[in-house]
Formats: C-alpha cells, structure tokens, sequence
C-alpha cells in the first residue's frame, strides 16, 4: 500500500527531529520546504510501494517524478535551497536518497525514473544502510543511491553530498555507525566537523544539533499561573512542563507567560506532534492528518481516548494577563501544521 502523503510528511519531520529541535515546515506541499539547522531544503518525499505485475525484476521498485516537479526543484535551488529527493519504505525505518543531480538529468521533456531495492530496506534496518551504484548515461558517470535508517534522516541532509561519493556499500555503513557514536556521546547542542576512517580514505561530514536552552523563569510563571496542573488533563504527579505555544525552536518565540502553556508529558507531546492542539475558546483540535498517519503505521490504539478528550475545553489561568493570546494560539496550531507560510 502507498504512504499517504500525510504519512510522508510526518515520517519526515518525526525523523528529522530525531536528529536536532531546529525543525521548521515552511509549506507541506510535496515538494516540502523545511529549515533545519538553519538551512533551507526542499524535499520530493515519496512512497516506495509494489506497482504491480509490470515489474521484470523483482527486488527493484521504480519511482516516478514528474517534470514539474524537477522544474520546482531546479527553481528553489536557484533560489538558495537544497534540493533532495527520497523515498519511505512502506514501515517508514528506512529510506532511499537518490543524488540530486540524477534526478534533476532525467527527460526533459517528462521527467523520469528513479529505482528502489525492497532487499535494502531489511538490510539498511538491520546494517544501517545499503547501498548501490548505476551508470547514468545523462550524466555520463557513476551515480550512488543509498537507502538509510530513517534515524540518520537529519545527517543525511547535512551530509548528503558525502553520502553520493562513497561507492562501497561497507564504507555507506562504518560512516552511518561512526557518527552515530559521535551522535550519542557528543553534547545536545553544537555544530562540528568530525573526520571517519574508511578503509580506503578519511571523510570530513558536519554534525549539527540543536537542543535549545529552557529559560527557568518562563518554567515558573507558566507552573504558578496553571497551579502546577496539565491545563488538558489536570494532572500533576511531577509530570507537568511548561510548553511554548510559539514553538520554542522558531525565531518569533519569546518566553513570556502568554506564550505558554502547562502540559503534562503525555499532552505536551501531542501538542508538538500536531495531534492534539490547544487553540482558541479553550477548544482543542483534533489533527485529523496525524490520526490518519497514526492509522497507517499501526499505531492508532488509544485515538478513541483522545477523540473524546478533544471533545473537551482545556483550562486557562484565572489571571487573565496570564492566559495565552488568541493570536499566539492560532499561531501556534498553524506552525504545527505546516500551514503558517
């Protein structure tokens, strides 16, 4: 079954933030325009999926992109993006990244095709990553389509010009797991050059992670305006954050209490998975894409609950000049949604 294209947008930004809180969705209309770490890219997401009985070889899948598109994405590249093109295998653990110049040497007239293996889907999840070579008669050399677990997602579009260069499937490997320890064991924020020993050569890549500071007075005037309480649930329980109603990450949030929020963690997570989100009127608003992405990927157990409970109004502060602003609300759903372009 082919990913919906709600599913491809939320297995793109679930996985980019796995990497960095600097995450923005600046349009959702495939292609994607996303900032990450302060670069913009513009993203062809597509679904990797069995097309039927036409297929001669049974391990490779073929993914169509129109002429439009590329045309869409040449412009945007001129205009300062990074232009990308991947594909989700249908569990969303992994993806394959085609080099962009490939693509963008495709018909030019019609646009073209791009090729997947449903064999690297079980080896990138089980190895890291997968990795093959093609000639490209356009381009008249060598071209390096990788597929990838999707929690190398963020690294890859720091490092994706590097990741087109390697043309040995256990170099595509040693690099995915030699950053991924650097990952782990670095600090949350930070921005740096790290060098990894291949067998046969030393790559340079870029590691940046953004994980931003709480200010702990915005922690406090937001606990005592809500009496320490989630304002959906009303728990305590030592579980209630302080959640920005302007995504703590985009450049116009500030840290005053009318741009708050308390939340347990259960809710506050919601709110930034754009699936639950307080708005206007005390109302809360049911995300009816993320519902159905959840629905796809099996992970639906619980959505009656949750329906119910948007039913609901949430509490706000008896202080009035301590309740969120409408206009910071409304805000706050549509940066969530990828609608505040």
């Amino acid at each position: 079954m082919a990913l919906s294209t709600n599913s491809l947008l939320y297995f793109l930004t679930d996985s980019l933030r796995f990497y960095t809180e600097d995450v923005r969705v600046i349009s959702r209309n495939n292609p994607i325009l996303i900032d990450m770490n302060g670069i913009r890219y513009s993203v062809h997401v597509s679904s990797i999926h069995d097309s039927g009985n036409t297929r001669t070889n049974e391990d490779e899948e073929r993914i169509q992109i129109r002429r439009n598109v590329i045309d869409e994405q040449r412009l945007r590249a001129e205009q300062g993006a990074t232009p990308l093109f991947i594909g989700f295998f249908p569990d969303g653990n992994t993806f394959t990244a085609w080099e962009p110049d490939h693509v963008f040497a495709q018909n030019p007239e019609k646009g073209g095709s791009v090729y997947a293996r449903w064999s690297h889907n079980a080896q990138a999840r089980i190895n890291g990553a997968a990795l093959r070579t093609s000639c490209s008669n356009n381009l008249g050399r060598t071209v390096v389509t990788l597929a990838l677990r999707t929690d190398a997602l963020g690294f890859y579009f720091e490092n994706w010009r590097t990741f087109h260069t390697l043309d040995d499937q256990d170099d595509a490997v040693r690099l995915v797991e030699e950053t991924a320890k650097v990952v782990e064991t670095s600090a949350k924020s930070g921005s740096w050059e790290e060098g990894v020993d291949l067998p046969n050569d030393r790559v340079m890549v870029t590691i940046t992670r953004t994980a931003y500071v709480r200010d702990p007075a915005f922690r406090d005037s937001v606990m005592r305006a809500y009496e320490g309480r989630c304002c959906i649930c009303g728990r305590q329980l030592g579980l209630v954050e302080a959640a920005h109603v302007i995504p703590h990450a985009h450049p116009e949030s500030t840290d005053d209490v009318r741009n708050g929020l308390a939340l347990c963690v259960e809710h506050h997570r919601m709110y930034d998975d754009a699936l639950l989100l307080p708005t206007t009127e005390q109302r809360l608003h049911l995300n009816p894409d993320r519902v159905e992405h959840l629905g796809n990927i099996g992970q639906g157990a619980g959505l009656e609950d949750v329906r119910a409970l948007s039913a609901k109004q949430y509490k706000v502060p008896n202080d009035a000049a301590s309740r969120p602003a409408n206009e910071l609300l409304e805000r706050g759903v549509r940066i969530r949604l990828g609608t505040d372009a």
